[in-house]
């Protein structure tokens, strides 16, 4: 999963879109099972990857409304 800023997620199309919000969403699931079980140390990731998976989302809508 690449971090975009919100500038260049801006500037991918629907399709793009909708692959980086589905990798950002399976990485939150990955994150939280690895943090429950106790393998990942560092719980701070996971806000990291809920904060990219919420500016996907605030992109799509606001494409959605143009």
């Amino acid at each position: 999963m690449k971090n975009y800023n919100i500038t260049e997620l801006r500037n991918l199309g629907p399709d793009e879109l909708q692959k980086e919000l589905t990798k950002g969403k399976q990485e939150v699931f990955r994150l939280s099972f690895t943090i429950r079980t106790g393998a990942e140390k560092n719980t701070s990731l996971i806000k990291k990857a809920k904060l990219y998976v919420a500016q996907i989302n605030t992109v799509i809508n606001s494409q959605a409304k143009i």
